[in-house]
């Protein structure tokens, strides 16, 4: 048990602390079973007693035997086994689910796992559902790497991305895409569709440095301005990405600083449609 997760610093526990980490209440019941007997014990509830006694028992039952010891609780022990030896995408899929906003029981039924155990998992070890209207936080908590200038993030990050900031149906998506949740058979995504995403994937994982950062954020911008003029228009853009009209090409290729693309083979580039700033804002 020991050395299995390492614990936070101990003022990181702290219920004020802006950064206290996902896994607190496991890293502050692992402190109160440690030397530093009393300290935090303010902070605790009912999870952090719960896994405190677990941390005891399972302690107990690895020393040499002298009575009968008890068993440790099975619902911790449901978690902490997700946590160790569950499988990284198995687990993955349980956090995204949970930032997607979806309860322990359809968690559960989606992943093959009993309520209590995800409860206990997203309590002890990924504790979100009570901060997912602080948005900073969990980008700051659940998704490093996603911020511009520590390099492209991980594949794991932008699962866990599209399903914080689009909800279960496009998390179904892209769990599908990647390989870890196939759709039933009847509901699979068109190809249209697996392209545009595996696209956005790509996109998402494009490196972003000093040099074209500000390139990319005019990119977001014109991006932003697309889908704003799509919707005036067509209520179609709610439930697929956008179409982009001919024309938008050459300009979102002057906004980058590359050359234009004609839209039409052996033609000339299309004109660009002037973008009505009234009513996209």
């Amino acid at each position: 048990m020991d050395g299995l997760f390492a614990t936070a610093d101990p003022l990181d526990l702290h219920p004020r602390c802006p950064w206290r980490p996902l896994d607190w209440r496991w890293c502050l019941a692992r402190l109160l079973t440690g030397p530093t007997v009393g300290f935090g014990r303010r902070w605790t509830d009912a999870w952090v007693r719960r896994a405190e006694q677990f941390v005891r028992v399972s302690a107990r039952r690895a020393a040499p035997p002298r009575r009968r010891a008890r068993e440790p609780d099975p619902v911790v022990a449901a978690a902490l086994d997700l946590r160790a030896a569950g499988g990284p995408n198995r687990r993955l899929e349980v956090e995204a689910r949970l930032l997607a906003g979806q309860g322990y029981d359809e968690v559960a039924s989606r992943c093959g796992l009993d309520p209590e155990a995800v409860e206990a998992y997203e309590r002890l070890f990924f504790a979100v559902l009570d901060r997912l209207g602080a948005e900073d936080f969990i980008v700051f908590s659940a998704m490093p790497g996603l911020s511009i200038g520590t390099g492209p993030p991980s594949v794991a990050t932008l699962i866990r991305s599209f399903g914080y900031f689009g909800g279960p149906c496009v998390l179904d998506i892209i769990l599908h895409v990647v390989g870890i949740r196939t759709a039933p058979p009847g509901s699979e995504p068109d190809a249209e569709l697996v392209r545009l995403t595996e696209t956005a994937l790509a996109a998402k994982r494009l490196p972003v440095d000093e040099a074209n950062a500000l390139a990319v954020l005019r990119l977001g911008v014109l991006q932003a301005e697309i889908e704003a003029e799509a919707a005036a228009s067509d209520h179609a853009v709610l439930c697929r990405p956008v179409a982009v009209p001919p024309g938008w090409y050459d300009r979102g290729a002057a906004v980058a600083g590359a050359e234009p693309v004609n839209d039409e083979v052996g033609g000339e580039p299309a004109p660009v449609a002037p973008v009505d700033r009234a009513r996209s804002a």
